[in-house]
This record gives structure tokens, C-alpha cells and sequence, in this order.
């Protein structure tokens, strides 16, 4: 092998190896800025929850269209409906096509829980 194709193939051979450590690199940047989104995404929802639960008729609206949605968490129309009924409770306007859209898409099983739990849920967190 002459110099010229071992100086090729060392350049080539750096080449790869940068643009492997370039998409190391990249990744660890990634993670790192998942991991950061996902904690503030988590403190975020837990003042939500918080607020939810101290009587906040928005905040139990809002938590309600983010289980609807799967926005943050698993989406579940049980959970949807209960906090949307309770915001229901306490003025918040907006809410009865929703809350009849939910109950149109779940079994029977799943409308007894969500009636049950909304039920639940304006004894704890209604505070008007």
C-alpha cells in the first residue's frame, strides 16, 4: 500500500469517526433536553394537579382536557370527564358537549366509573 491510500484511508477512517462522535454527541444533547422538558413537564402537571385539587375550577378544566387529550399523561376519558364535571360544578362554562361526547364513546362500565368518580371528585375539590 503506498502513502497516498494509507493517508486516504486515515482521513477517511478520522471522517467516520467524527461524524460518529457527532452523532453521539447529538444524542447525549437530546437526552439531556428530553429529560429537562420531561421534568418541567412534570412540575408543571403537578401544579396543576395541585391547583385542581385546591378548587381551581380552570385548573380542573385544563386537567381534564389533558387527559382527554393524552397531553402529558395517558389519556383516559374516565379521568377527562370527572375533572371536567367537577369544573362543571363550580361555574365552569363549556363543558356539556364535552362531557356528553365522552359519555356517547364509553361502555357502560366506564360511564358508571366516570359518574362515580366526578361524584368523587366535587365532594373533595369543589369549593364553592
Amino acid at each position: 500500500m503506498d502513502i497516498e491510500m494509507s493517508w486516504r484511508l486515515i482521513s477517511l477512517n478520522l471522517r467516520r469517526a467524527m461524524w460518529h462522535r457527532g452523532i453521539i454527541l447529538c444524542l447525549v444533547f437530546v437526552s439531556i433536553v428530553s429529560f429537562e422538558a420531561i421534568a418541567q413537564d412534570s412540575d408543571d402537571f403537578a401544579a396543576l394537579v395541585r391547583a385542581a385539587e385546591q378548587g381551581d375550577a380552570e385548573a380542573q378544566y385544563n386537567l381534564g382536557l389533558m387527559y382527554l387529550e393524552g397531553l402529558g399523561v395517558k389519556q383516559d376519558n374516565v379521568e377527562a370527564y370527572a375533572w371536567i364535571r367537577t369544573a362543571a360544578a363550580q361555574g365552569k362554562s363549556g363543558t356539556l358537549e364535552i362531557r356528553q361526547a365522552l359519555l356517547r364513546g364509553m361502555t357502560t362500565s366506564q360511564e358508571n366509573r366516570a359518574i362515580e368518580l366526578a361524584r368523587e371528585y366535587r365532594e373533595k375539590y369543589v369549593t364553592r
